[in-house]
C-alpha cells in the first residue's frame, strides 16, 4: 500500500473493488454513512473526535480487508493539525490506559487495584484539564458528543454522553458506546492466549470437533497421524473409535476414553483454575 496515497482514496477504491455502496457498508458495519463519507472525502473535522475516528477506521479497515496499522499511519499524518486540545487530552488518557493494559498482560500477577487507581487519576486529570480549558461541546452529523466523553477501550466503565443519533432507513447505526464495547471485545479476543492440544491416532476413526462454540471441523483420522488444535476456552469432541485416540496437553495425556470401536460424543475439554486440562461427558 502506497504511503503517499490519500486515505480516502484507498478506502474508496477498496470499497468500489468489492462493488459496495456506502449504504451497503453502513448496513454491514453499522457505521453511519456520514462517517464513512468523512473518511473517504478527507473531511476529518466532521468526525466526532480523534479517538472515535480511530475506532471507526479500525472497523472499516477490517471490513474491507485492509491493514489497520498501515491506514492508521496515513490517517495520523493527514489528521495532524486537526486535533483539538480536548482530543489531545483524551488521546493521552487512552495511551496511558493502553500502556497499563500491556504491562498488566506481561505481568499477569500485577494487582488490579493499581490499574484502577491509575485510570482514576487519569480521569481526574482529564476532567480538570477540560474545565480549565473551557472546551466547548462539538456537534457533528446530528449527534451531540460532549467534550467530557471518554472512549476507554480497556476500562469496563465506558462513559459516553449522547443526546441524539441520526436515523437510517431500516437498520441501526453503531453508536460510540457500541463501538467501544465492540473494540474492547475484539481486543480481548486478539490478546487472549490460545492453548494447543495434540491428538494422536492409533487406528482409523471419524472425528468432529467444536472449538469455543465458533469453529467446527470434521475429518477421518488414519492410524499413525497426529493433529494439533488450538482453543481459547474449550473444545468439544465426538470420536467414532474412542480407544484409538490419545489427547496430549503439556504434561497431561488422556487415553482409554472408551472401548474398541466404541463411538463417544460430547466430550468437553477445558482448563480448571489450576491450569489443568479436564473433561466432562454430556
Amino acid at each position: 500500500m502506497s504511503e503517499h496515497k490519500d486515505l480516502g482514496k484507498i478506502l474508496k477504491e477498496a470499497r468500489e473493488e468489492k462493488d459496495l455502496s456506502l449504504k451497503d457498508v453502513s448496513k454491514e458495519t453499522k457505521i453511519s454513512i456520514s462517517i464513512l463519507e468523512s473518511f473517504e472525502n478527507g473531511e476529518f473535522r466532521k468526525l466526532p473526535s480523534y479517538i472515535h475516528a480511530q475506532g471507526f477506521l479500525k472497523l472499516y479497515a477490517k471490513f474491507l480487508g485492509l491493514s489497520y496499522e498501515e491506514l492508521k499511519d496515513i490517517f495520523d499524518r493527514e489528521y495532524k493539525g486537526v486535533l483539538y486540545e480536548g482530543d489531545k487530552a483524551k488521546e493521552a488518557l487512552n495511551e496511558a490506559i493502553e500502556s497499563v493494559s500491556k504491562t498488566s498482560r506481561k505481568r499477569r500477577y500485577l494487582s488490579i487495584s493499581l490499574v484502577v487507581m491509575l485510570i482514576l487519576v487519569s480521569l481526574i486529570y482529564v476532567t480538570l484539564y477540560l474545565k480549565i480549558q473551557h472546551v466547548p461541546s462539538k456537534n457533528v452529523n446530528k449527534t451531540t458528543y460532549t467534550e467530557n466523553a471518554t472512549l476507554d477501550m480497556n476500562n469496563e466503565n465506558i462513559t459516553i454522553s449522547e443526546n441524539n443519533t441520526e436515523n437510517t432507513d431500516n437498520y441501526s447505526v453503531l453508536t460510540t458506546l457500541d463501538l467501544a464495547k465492540q473494540l474492547k471485545e475484539s481486543e480481548r479476543t486478539d490478546n487472549a492466549e490460545l492453548k494447543s492440544v495434540t491428538l494422536e491416532f492409533s487406528d482409523t476413526c471419524w472425528v468432529h470437533i467444536n472449538i469455543d462454540g465458533k469453529h467446527e471441523m470434521d475429518f477421518i483420522a488414519e492410524a499413525g497421524i497426529s493433529k494439533i488444535i488450538e482453543f481459547l476456552d474449550f473444545f468439544e469432541i465426538d470420536i467414532g473409535n474412542a480407544s484409538a485416540i490419545k489427547i496430549k496437553y503439556k504434561d497431561q495425556t488422556f487415553t482409554g476414553l472408551g472401548g474398541w470401536r466404541q463411538p463417544i460424543k460430547k466430550l468437553t475439554f477445558r482448563l480448571d483454575n489450576n491450569g489443568k486440562l479436564i473433561f466432562t461427558k454430556k
